[in-house]
């Protein structure tokens, strides 16, 4: 695993030389909300760190053919000179277009090899590359690696590729930073440039290494050995370079001394990579109790990240090792509820969303509509929002709350036509939604809610509200502390079951259809109680275009321009030969006629089996099968967020399988099963 650890002298203070300092910074669109705060930070921080004689470069990029250099080995000695960088800096740090990392690297390359300086370079991005493949991407960083002495990356939330960072960073020999937000951070500038630069490549025997963990004390650096050398950045520690990862019968015991040492930066890198597998590994090795109990819940980009910092404190502070002791034996612990069960326990209708409350810090995710500067309605609350649904994608990681809101809508300005018939004001609630989860990325780590006694109950059992709290009391349910999902739900994953769920799930939405078909004859809906019952159908049609209908009040308008394209990956499902389900009626004249049925139809012909003679029973038995559905729902949603958050597929099916055939109600099914990758719009 490692050929050897050699402790370096830290080098005298000393003025330091000359530099280059090379800024690549991304302004696509998703650096929207970043860029005001990262403006400010280079303003305030960057020329403190630029000496006489210094260069500076400022490279801005966004998608392909889109990049330019603001600066280029500008030196900076006069007021005025400065005042002159920050202007310049302030034009062009504006968000436009796409992300294309490529061409940043290779104009930061060229920019760099231009320079007789050594150059310090610092890439700055939130998002992953949507123009160009990965391998043209790190090709071009090998590039950049060649006329740099050392290098930063940078990372803005959460939606950014980390994988590919992570490796661009081990090309570059980079410390990784990762900022949460740049307006909450304003101090990255500052703490990159004032780091001490890195001596001249070290040549020492690395010859059959893979890579190299440098150690220090702040940040721990993994760069990747070439040709036998590797650059040590003054202050370096130790250094490890690795070659694999012993077997289990290699260790015996606790790992100790430089064992422990190299084991703990190899766990740093899996972390930053999001190499769940090798985490295990590793963690198998070490023993570590407390490590390995924050495994349960590790998946996805946040927890990843947390868990990254965790390590990375152990690797440079041994004395934060083995908090709960050494136990190679150890279980993840997996008796935190996931996000998904809180989220569902508050959608009972009867808990509030407290959208003015100081924790409630909401972005929205999609693009939304634009607002009418002059709108012929306007809506007031009355109430506060309470949470009556929970909303899931069928093929994606994704979850909002539906939330409802008591209020009253001002008709402004009806036709004339319509005037006598419409009252000034209508109460009528207006239904909104909350991306909890987007793409398996938390957009809301804290939830202010003042639940429900029955949630409540739950929430104090599951030790997410204090035991005091009284019904009517506001609780903050730190959701940003709960996993994702479960490791025992990503490895219990099976197609067999999954495609049996779908084909279920497919003959309770028949027999939902079938029941409501039949109830809507037996029950017509009483149209006087609804706007065009009692305004009209040419008021309830205006009303419609404002946003107004029997449901509620949502202001209609434009979408809202994209601010960037963020990649996803959505599952593929497919029962062969049920796209849709027909209309009763028609397969009721087929059967009539004697033709045969397809699948699809007899799907519809076994739903038709379950109507209750009995009209009066027809409520009971919707309401019955409509559980079905939500119950089939759920069971495929966890599933799905195994899949997708967890990043695995499924254990009985080959990777060159994509088809399950199962059998249900006496027929077969063939279910097709896949992933595709997309960009989205935000």
């Amino acid at each position: 695993m490692y050929l050897h650890s050699v402790a370096l002298p830290t080098p005298a203070a000393s003025l330091p030389g000359h530099k280059h300092v090379l800024l690549l910074i991304d302004v696509s669109c998703s650096m929207t909300s970043e860029l005001p705060g990262l403006t400010a930070d280079l303003h305030r921080h960057l020329l403190e760190h630029l000496c006489p004689g210094d260069e500076l470069s400022v490279v801005w990029f966004s998608g392909r053919g889109e990049c330019g250099a603001v600066l280029a080995h500008e030196t900076v000695t006069t007021l005025a000179e400065s005042q002159r960088v920050a202007d310049l800096i302030g034009r062009w740090l504006v968000p436009v277009g796409s992300t294309s990392f490529t061409d940043a690297l290779n104009h930061g390359a060229a920019l760099a090899a231009r320079s007789a300086l050594p150059t310090s370079a610092v890439f700055m991005t939130d998002g992953q590359d949507n123009q160009n493949d990965r391998s043209s991407i790190l090709q071009a960083a090998q590039e950049l690696a060649l006329h740099v002495r050392d290098a930063h990356v940078v990372e803005y939330g959460d939606h950014a590729d980390r994988r590919t960072l992570c490796e661009l960073a081990g090309i570059l020999g980079a410390a990784q930073r990762r900022v949460q937000s740049a307006a909450e951070d304003q101090d990255v500038t500052a703490r990159v440039l004032c780091l001490p630069a890195p001596a001249e490549k070290t040549a020492f025997d690395t010859a059959s290494a893979q890579d190299v963990r440098v150690l220090r004390d702040d940040p721990v650096i993994i760069g990747q050995a070439e040709a036998g050398q590797v650059m040590l950045p003054a202050g370096t520690a130790q250094v490890h370079p690795f070659t694999a990862l012993p077997g289990p019968d290699d260790v015996s015991g606790k790992p100790e001394g430089a064992l422990q040492d190299a084991l703990y930066v190899h766990l740093l890198r899996a972390a930053r990579t999001l190499d769940g597998p090798e985490i295990e590994r590793t963690l198998r090795l070490l023993g570590d109790r407390a490590l390995i109990q924050l495994t349960g819940g590790l998946y996805g980009k946040q927890r990843f990240g947390h868990f990254e910092a965790v390590v990375e404190e152990m690797c440079t502070r041994p004395e934060r090792r083995y908090p709960l002791g050494y136990d190679a034996a150890a279980l993840p612990d997996e008796s935190q509820p996931t996000v998904t069960e809180v989220l569902t326990l508050l959608s009972d209708g009867g808990s509030e969303l407290l959208t003015r409350h100081p924790a409630f810090q909401y972005r929205r995710v999609s693009r939304g509509t634009a607002p009418d500067p002059d709108p012929a309605v306007t809506w007031r609350g009355t109430g506060e929002p309470r949470i009556t649904g929970l909303v899931s994608h069928a093929r994606r990681p994704n979850l909002s709350l539906q939330v409802t809101t008591p209020g009253t809508a001002q008709l402004r300005r009806p036709p004339q036509a319509l005037a006598a018939l419409l009252p000034d004001t209508l109460d009528v609630p207006r239904v909104q939604t909350y991306t909890v989860l987007h793409s398996g990325i938390l957009h809301l780590s804290t939830l202010p809610v003042r639940p429900s006694p029955v949630a409540l109950t739950q929430l104090k059992a599951w030790g997410l509200a204090p035991e005091h709290t009284a019904p009517g009391e506001a609780v903050c349910v730190e959701l940003g502390r709960l996993p994702l999902v479960r490791r025992s739900e990503v490895q219990r994953v099976r197609a067999a079951d999954f495609a049996r769920r779908t084909v279920q799930l497919e003959r309770h939405k028949a027999i939902v259809k079938v029941l409501r078909e039949a109830y809507a004859v037996h029950f017509p809906p009483r149209s006087s109680a609804m706007l065009a019952g009692t305004y009209g159908a040419d008021a309830a049609a205006w009303l419609r275009e404002q946003g107004v209908t029997d449901r509620g009040f949502s202001p209609r308008g434009p979408l809202q321009p994209g601010r960037d394209d963020v990649p996803v990956v959505e599952l593929e499902v497919a029962i062969k030969g049920v796209s849709s389900l027909p209309k009763t009626s028609d397969v009721l004249a087929r059967i009539a006629a004697g033709k045969a049925l397809t699948t699809r139809e007899r799907l519809i012909q076994a739903a038709l089996a379950q109507v209750p003679v009995d009209p009066a029973e027809l409520p009971g038995a919707l309401d019955r099968h409509l559980q079905h559905v939500r119950e089939a729902e759920v069971d495929l949603r966890r599933d799905l967020m195994a899949l997708l958050v967890g990043q695995t597929w499924f254990a009985d099916l080959a990777p060159d399988e994509t088809e399950v055939t199962v059998t249900e109600g006496g027929e077969p099914f063939t279910v097709r099963l896949g992933t595709r990758e997309l960009t989205e719009g935000v």
